[in-house]
């Protein structure tokens, strides 16, 4: 697995917030058509849904894994 791959999804998750955050800003303001601006909250919204099930999918497993290892890790020493 890839070190850095995980903080590359947060990266993109972070991304997707301030897109959505400056959408929602400029459909309030006035500053682009409401319209444009409702088709970017749109797309950052399915954005943020869909790469926040990839990291809880991807992540939630390892997460799990290591906290199996390290529990057999620390009975193997408990026992020893």
């Amino acid at each position: 697995i890839c070190p850095w791959k995980r903080s590359l999804t947060q990266a993109q998750l972070l991304q997707f917030c301030i897109c959505l955050t400056h959408s929602t800003w400029a459909a309030v303001t006035g500053v682009y058509p409401w319209h444009i601006c409702l088709v970017e909250i749109w797309v950052m919204l399915s954005m943020l849904v869909l790469f926040t099930r990839f990291y809880n999918q991807s992540y939630a497993k390892e997460q799990a894994a290591k906290g199996k290892m390290l529990a057999a890790k620390a009975a193997t020493a408990k026992a020893q």
